[in-house]
């Protein structure tokens, strides 16, 4: 278990606010025969979905390859104990594999 807030409290907390930004920004929020093309509205918003999932991805894979050049580098270094197994757990925790053996 950890201390990390629950996803749907996160969720429903930027659902309301998106709604409200909407309200503000239409003077309404959306409504089923509101005029707009629905399917298109949500295929573009699909298009761009894809293209903010990839970018994060992108984002994600240069993190995670500076933080095993990281790891290596500190590591032979021999310094500070329990730093480089501290960043192999932030690296466990961000599901990165640093193609190391876990430490005993």
């Amino acid at each position: 278990m950890n201390d990390e807030p629950e996803v749907t409290d996160r969720l429903i907390a930027f659902w309301k606010a998106r709604t409200e930004f909407g309200r503000g920004k239409y003077g309404k929020a959306l409504r089923p025969f509101d005029g707009r093309k629905t399917t298109v509205d949500a295929l573009e918003e699909s298009c761009d979905l894809a293209q903010y999932l990839m970018k994060k991805l992108m984002e994600e894979e240069a993190v995670a390859d500076l933080l095993k050049r990281a790891i290596d580098e500190v590591d032979s270094w021999n310094t500070r104990a329990g730093f480089v197994e501290d960043c192999e757990a932030m690296a466990a925790r961000l599901d990165v594999d640093t193609g190391r053996a876990a430490r005993p």
